[in-house]
């Protein structure tokens, strides 16, 4: 086939149907389920653990195998963020106190987070969605 030009003088390719593949990309994990694997890591750690060994710990949970995204320390970070009252974000979004999950055990910017043991079991019976499971 030729290619056409369309009114803004590019060059399009027609493809016919017969060669087109229905390609849908994988469905992002739910932030939840980042949340529950972040919640089962802490909480086997009584002192904590540094957010770096956190992100890491949780990337390979799900993909032991595949080199961790440069930007998955963001969604961390929003996690943590979103899930302690020690952050601004957190009251900036007029968080509950049932979701206060995190803490930073050696003290604010000190890299270190722990789990509140008992509001993360409650979070975690209040959302007992499947969907969030594996």
């Amino acid at each position: 086939m030729r290619p056409l030009e369309n009114d803004l003088g590019r060059r399009e390719v027609n493809i016919p149907v017969e060669f087109m593949v229905d390609y849908a990309p994988p469905r992002p994990i739910s932030n939840k389920i980042w949340l529950r694997e972040m919640i089962r890591i802490l909480s086997s750690r009584l002192l904590g653990m540094h957010v770096e060994q956190l992100e890491l710990a949780v990337w390979a949970s799900r993909y032991p195998a595949t080199p961790m995204p440069k930007r998955f320390h963001k969604l961390i970070q929003i996690i943590l963020s979103q899930h302690s009252a020690q952050s601004v974000v957190f009251h900036q979004r007029k968080g509950r106190a049932a979701d206060d999950l995190f803490y930073s055990p050696a003290g604010k910017g000190s890299g270190t987070w722990a789990v509140h043991k008992a509001k993360a079991e409650a979070w975690l019976k209040r959302h007992q969605d499947p969907r969030c499971m594996d």
